[in-house]
């Protein structure tokens, strides 16, 4: 898979003995409306034998990220102006880095509508987020891992 080579990417492979075109159709969507670093992959399982052999089996990759357009995607994400939420959102943000300068090691001002964060060694995550009329702070456990509290 060179498209993941040298990056920091995550894939979601999904094996199958065949596939309906809502599946890859599922598989395309997914691709062209998730940012880096995720991937997705609809791979076909086949099974092969030549003469007396042993049963081989055979990958055939049916869907996967365009790289081309999806750094294409991301230069168009950084350069076009955001909408009024998101333009409130960056100010907010930036506001928040000003008034708090350690708070930008966990990233810069967007115009998203979160910040997130890891907290170690307790291994909880402290999302800070900005609705329409409305902002807060909610903690959750690590994916997948049980908390422990103290």
């Amino acid at each position: 898979m060179t498209y993941l080579a040298g990056l920091n990417a995550q894939a979601v492979v999904w094996v199958a003995s065949n596939f309906r075109e809502p599946h890859l159709s599922a598989i395309r969507w997914l691709n062209e409306h998730t940012v880096a670093p995720f991937a997705f992959f609809a791979v076909q399982l086949r099974v092969l034998r030549i003469g007396n052999s042993p049963l081989a089996p055979v990958f055939d990759v049916l869907e996967k990220p365009n790289g081309w357009e999806r750094a294409l995607q991301e230069v168009a994400r950084e350069t076009r102006e955001p909408s009024e939420l998101g333009a409130t959102r960056r100010g907010f943000w930036t506001f928040l880095l000003a008034r708090h300068p350690d708070e930008a090691a966990h990233g810069p001002a967007t115009a998203a509508s979160s910040r997130w964060r890891i907290v170690q060694p307790v291994g909880i995550v402290v999302a800070q987020y900005l609705a329409v009329g409305s902002i807060g702070v909610f903690i959750r456990g690590l994916r997948g891992e049980p908390v422990e509290w103290v």
